[in-house]
């Protein structure tokens, strides 16, 4: 989350008004390592900022999942705003 805040500095910094809803999909391999990663869809328009979030979204690591040895397709929406 840490990530996703400095993420979304970066909007703030050209519009302290910015806010918005990321929507993100992305892949967790059999090893737990985000494999992909995307914004589906976005109201935060600010292209950086969604593409710093995919950044630090593909270095993450997550518990295995199971059963071992497949990958899951997980979704997770972001609701950023200063309040």
């Amino acid at each position: 989350r840490d990530a996703v805040g400095e993420c979304y500095q970066l909007a703030l910094a050209e519009d302290p008004d910015a806010q918005g809803d990321v929507h993100v999909r992305f892949i967790v391999g059999p090893d737990g390592e985000v494999d992909a990663v995307e914004v589906f869809h976005s109201t935060l328009a600010h292209p950086a900022s969604e593409r710093c979030i995919c950044d630090a979204m593909a270095n993450w690591r997550f518990p295995r999942p199971r059963p071992r040895g497949r990958s899951v397709l997980l979704t997770y929406p972001y609701a950023l705003a200063t309040e």
